[in-house]
């Protein structure tokens, strides 16, 4: 199925995007308050993000059982 290939690419994307920013945060990267804030907030997004295309490939995956 090519949109669950390309939801599959697009939550590997995103992912790797939380990796980086969990690292920078990790490492110390955060320059202030309000860089660790966003940080926070962009993490928080990413994984709504991940969790909704989680369940929108679920939902594929039964219509094509039907």
């Amino acid at each position: 199925m090519v949109i669950g290939e390309f939801l599959r690419k697009l939550q590997e994307n995103l992912r790797k995007e939380q990796e980086l920013i969990k690292d920078h945060m990790g490492s110390g990267g955060c320059s202030d308050f309000i860089e660790y804030s966003r940080n926070v907030g962009t993490l928080t997004g990413l994984e709504q993000s991940i969790t909704t295309i989680d369940e929108t490939i679920s939902k594929l995956n039964e219509e094509d059982q039907e």
